[in-house]
């Protein structure tokens, strides 16, 4: 019995570890992936700083690549920061389309906004602040993946050869 036991405890303590190596590793890669759209987002910033539209653009679009939800730890201020990197990503590459970027610019202004609001209602989490509540988690999962459809929009609506004639057009 107490091999049996050993075995038991071995194969059990195996599969912890096995997550345990699996949730460090999902965790430095999306640390990693929020540190390069970080660095696009600077280098963006200075493309654009020396009138590089184009080039900027093309950076924007790597950080709007390279960006994700819940980057950090899944707390509630990970997400706001998130938010608020995603905010500053979509708000350039708005600039720099202007008038062009089409209905997609108040649809993303707005569901960024909605859930920010949404994140500072405490009423949303349990008692430990951190954890969402079943129906809020639900419509949380709704608005995740309706922003997940505007961010394709914005793909979209930055398609190389409509960009080239918009930046085209602009420079006249």
């Amino acid at each position: 019995m107490g091999t049996t036991l050993k075995i038991i405890s071995f194969i059990f303590v195996s599969i912890v570890g096995i997550f345990a190596v699996v949730a460090a590793v999902y965790a430095v890669l999306s640390l990693y992936k929020s540190k390069s759209a970080q660095r696009y987002l600077k280098q963006a910033h200075a493309l654009l700083r020396e009138r590089k539209e184009t080039e900027a653009l093309a950076m924007f679009l790597k950080a709007e690549a390279s960006w994700e939800l819940n980057s950090y730890d899944g707390g509630r201020e990970s997400l706001l920061r998130d938010l608020g990197s995603y905010k500053t990503i979509a708000g350039n590459v708005f600039k720099i389309l202007g008038r062009h970027a089409g209905p997609v610019r108040p649809d993303i202004q707005s569901i960024i906004a909605e859930m920010t609001a949404y994140l500072r209602d405490r009423s949303n989490f349990g008692i430990d602040g951190r954890k969402m509540k079943i129906d809020s988690a639900q419509r949380w999962v709704a608005m995740c993946e309706r922003l997940e459809t505007l961010r394709n929009k914005l793909r979209e609506a930055c398609q190389p050869e409509m960009v080239a004639n918009i930046l085209a057009g602009s420079r006249r």
